[in-house]
């Protein structure tokens, strides 16, 4: 986030604000995102609308609550960046003394050696580098909860829906959009933006909490199952027909054909 604005963002901003007032209807993922528009003057004469991005399918291969006394598995995939919260995702890590806790990262960025020298001091620690398809499912499915301490605005995050479709809750910062998806204690837990110490302690609340962690499991998925993309889609199509209403009263444009705008 940045503290203050720099000359070319304010020219392309204040130019960016004056075509929206031209917009007919505006939606947003978050109402963060959207309210935080319309602080700035953007949309003026916008018929606005929260419309939640869809999670991906629910995983078939979810894995099961393990019973064995081994280290409960937390996980952090993304950008490798300061930005994203890697650093203090690291600085809890080391917080939580005992091995009853292990933590896998996963990505690429600029952080990529600081996490592989963390791997290389701490045992618990193991660094994939950049993942996807199958070699992501698997590091989900084996997650008891995944690891969101972003420090910028995150319009919502879509690892974080990523994980609720595996039934993985999340430990997030409370930041952007993110707090509209998570409901304390239920999907996960939510802490202040770089406050390491508090996320070493829901850390450490869940890796002796198993109980806990299999109840937010079912309230993941089912999250999970409610913000799918054909809801999402459904919201869209409400949101244009909305706009369109208005827009088939209007005069046409001077040597305008009406088929066109239509189109």
């Amino acid at each position: 986030m940045c503290e203050r604005q720099c000359l070319a963002c304010g020219l392309r901003s204040g130019w960016l604000e004056r075509l929206s007032r031209a917009v007919d209807a505006v939606t947003a993922p978050a109402r963060f995102v959207l309210e935080r528009h319309l602080e700035l003057g953007f949309f003026p004469r916008a018929h606005t609308a929260v419309v939640p991005w869809g999670a991906p399918p629910l995983s078939t291969s979810v894995a099961p609550l393990r019973q064995d006394p081994g280290p409960a598995r937390f996980l952090f995939i993304g950008g490798l960046e300061r930005h994203k919260g890697i650093g203090i995702a690291l600085d809890a890590f080391r917080r939580v003394p005992d091995a009853r806790a292990s933590l896998d990262i996963a990505g690429a960025g600029t952080m990529a050696d600081v996490c592989r020298a963390a791997a290389q001091r701490d045992a618990r620690i193991q660094f994939h580098g950049f993942v996807t398809g199958e070699q992501k499912s698997r590091l989900l499915e084996g997650a008891d909860a995944l690891l969101f301490p972003s420090l910028c605005w995150e319009a919502v995050g879509l690892v974080m829906l990523e994980a609720f479709a595996h039934g993985v809750p999340v430990i997030a910062s409370r930041t952007g959009g993110i707090p509209e998806f998570i409901e304390e204690g239920r999907t996960g837990f939510l802490v202040k933006p770089g406050d390491a110490a508090a996320l070493a302690t829901h850390i450490q609340r869940l890796a002796g909490d198993r109980a806990s962690v299999a109840a937010m499991r079912a309230a993941c998925r089912a999250d999970a199952a409610r913000l799918t993309w054909a809801r999402t889609a459904g919201e869209l199509v409400e949101v244009y027909k909305t706009a369109i209403g208005p827009l088939d009263n209007r005069a046409p444009l001077p040597g305008a054909l009406t088929e066109n705008r239509k189109g």
